[in-house]
């Protein structure tokens, strides 16, 4: 949905790209807080990795050089879709190192621990490439979460909502201030429109999976984008 800007390595296109994040996941993320499926004070050191590195990313769209960005991209994301592939170890949280989390939510009581030091690092990482990319980060925020940073299925895909929103604005907010607004821009409303359209059924049926069926669902959509982004690189 948002991967105009890998095939066309354009300021402007990303600019338009992450201004149609910014209105479907922004939206998400409202819904997140509302349902306060969230841990504050993890999300906030969450937040505190990405922005920076958001701003960084969309800053440096000029600069890498399109076709290799896209191979090396490409291949990330089917690496990516491998390691979700592989069995996951059932971990106990009391015996992991890190920051213990213990949070209550309307589902019930959420015990997990959270590696501050690998968190942000995977989530500075994602928001660097995901801002130049200008796809978001919802194709890896959300894995990511799951496996590198423990996180409940519950937890992790509102937190990506809403971690994606804030890397989503800080790129864009920089390429506008830049200058970046093209023809690109102005397609932006009518593809908002088909993303907050699709928007509703994809939170019903986020809420009914289990996380078995939302990785395999992650796995199919990272395919199909490292593919795409692949074959613009041919």
């Amino acid at each position: 949905r948002h991967t105009r800007c890998l095939s066309d390595w354009s300021s402007d296109v990303c600019s338009s790209d992450l201004s149609i994040v910014v209105v479907s996941s922004g939206l998400s993320a409202v819904q997140a807080v509302r349902s306060r499926l969230l841990d504050p004070p993890v999300l906030a050191v969450l937040l505190a990795a990405v922005v920076p590195t958001a701003v960084l990313g969309a800053a440096t769209t000029a600069i890498v050089p399109r076709r290799e960005f896209q191979i090396g991209f490409s291949l990330f994301m089917f690496a990516m879709a491998g390691y979700l592939l592989l069995p996951r170890r059932e971990l106990i949280a009391e015996r992991l190192r890190g920051w213990r989390r213990l949070v209550e939510t309307r589902e019930g009581t959420v015990l997990y621990t959270f590696p501050v030091l690998r968190g942000v690092i995977a989530a500075a990482g994602a928001s660097y490439v995901s801002s130049l990319a200008g796809i978001g980060g919802g194709p890896l925020y959300t894995p990511l979460e799951i496996r590198v940073m423990r996180m409940p299925v519950m937890l992790a895909v509102p937190t990506a909502h809403v971690v994606v929103t804030a890397l989503a604005v800080s790129g864009l907010a920089l390429h506008l201030a830049t200058g970046h607004i093209g023809a690109p821009l102005y397609d932006a409303p009518w593809l908002a429109i088909g993303s907050l359209a699709g928007n509703p059924l994809g939170r019903r049926v986020g809420r009914r999976l289990r996380e078995g069926p939302v990785i395999r669902l992650l796995v199919v959509g990272i395919v199909i984008v490292a593919a795409r982004t692949a074959w613009g690189a041919l």
